[in-house]
């Protein structure tokens, strides 16, 4: 699949496969990703201008709400 315009959303991107995810996007050239976590700090140094951190605890429906807007245009939705 070619994501090099797709807007990506993945979620638990800070650690494990999540963060694995966010590296391979990153490689592939895709245009935006939305790179979700409970904690965002823990990015250290993977945001740069096509990632876009959001702070996202999917039991917290604020900012479930708060994310879903930030990011609606995203394309492809890895729910990780």
């Amino acid at each position: 699949m070619n994501f090099n315009q797709a807007t990506v959303f993945v979620t638990g991107t800070n650690r494990g496969i999540g963060r694995a995810l966010l590296d391979e996007l990153k490689k592939k050239g895709v245009k935006r990703i939305y790179a979700a976590a409970r904690n965002i700090e823990a990015f250290g140094d993977a945001p740069n201008d096509s990632v876009v951190p959001i702070k996202l605890d999917i039991t917290n429906a604020d900012e479930v709400r708060a994310a879903a807007e930030k990011a609606a245009d995203t394309t492809v939705l890895i729910n990780n």
